[in-house]
């Protein structure tokens, strides 16, 4: 008995697979390693809904990256904000005691004769007048400072009595100035050119003074240098990075390659 042909479904079947399979071979592996292509229309005339396929993990990683660097970019602004603090910034609030009173400062020691007054300014419209007796008195103010900085201290001093008397400048701990003389100049002086490197992240400037003749009048006080990161640039960065760990998170749970025709 001589061999069959196989029947025409069966033959067309098998002639088909023969045909396709190897074709369809060649198209899965490229996306199995997760390679971009446009179109596979050229290698499959045969196949017209083969017009275009993309792997959607390109788009994603791309617009992932986007985000990413707008993010790092926010973080970078922030940390350079808070590695870069303004120079010459003024530290203390109300130096010129120009609120009329002693708004900002702490008052210590002996308080008598000893007061915010128009005829104690130099410049602007009050001073402060200074003149306990027997005992010193004190005016102190604690703000936020970078350790390693440099702080300039100024005022504006006149001294209208005679012995005994004190005046005395203390930042960080540090006396950078101090006077007893009973000389009586009648004019005000400015005192400047003190730097001193702050030694931690508050520090204190501590006036002392007694006048038991007359008065110390003072003015124009100033400690300026290095201001603290503000609280909300620290938030800012906090939130950045907040940011960045949530869309890494994001972008491991989506490392599965989606494939999608048009």
């Amino acid at each position: 008995m001589g061999q069959k042909n196989p029947p025409a479904p069966l033959f067309l079947g098998l002639t088909g697979a023969s045909y396709f399979l190897p074709k369809v071979a060649a198209t899965v592996k490229p996306l199995t390693n997760n390679k971009r292509f446009d179109s596979v229309a050229s290698d499959f005339p045969e196949i017209p809904f083969r017009q275009k396929a993309r792997v959607s993990q390109h788009e994603l990683g791309y617009k992932s990256m986007k985000y990413l660097n707008k993010v790092a970019a926010t973080i970078a602004l922030a940390a350079a904000t808070a590695a870069v603090p303004a120079s010459a910034a003024e530290r203390l609030f109300n130096g010129d005691f120009e609120a009329g009173s002693f708004s900002g400062w702490i008052q210590g020691g002996n308080t008598g004769f000893t007061t915010v007054t128009s005829g104690a300014a130099n410049t602007g419209a009050f001073g402060a007048e200074l003149g306990p007796i027997g005992s010193i008195g004190t005016l102190s103010q604690t703000f936020g400072t970078v350790v390693g900085g440099n702080y300039d201290i100024s005022f504006d001093l006149l001294q209208n009595g005679g012995a005994p008397s004190l005046f005395r400048v203390i930042f960080d701990g540090q006396t950078i100035y101090t006077t007893s003389s009973s000389t009586q100049p009648g004019t005000y002086s400015t005192f400047n050119g003190f730097t001193v490197a702050a030694s931690s992240a508050l520090t204190t400037l501590l006036i002392e003074f007694r006048q038991d003749p007359d008065f110390y009048f003072l003015d124009n006080v100033s400690v300026q240098g290095p201001s603290v990161p503000e609280p909300g640039t620290w938030a800012l960065m906090l939130v950045g990075f907040g940011a960045v760990g949530t869309a890494m998170r994001s972008r491991s749970r989506r490392r599965s390659t989606k494939v999608s025709f048009a």
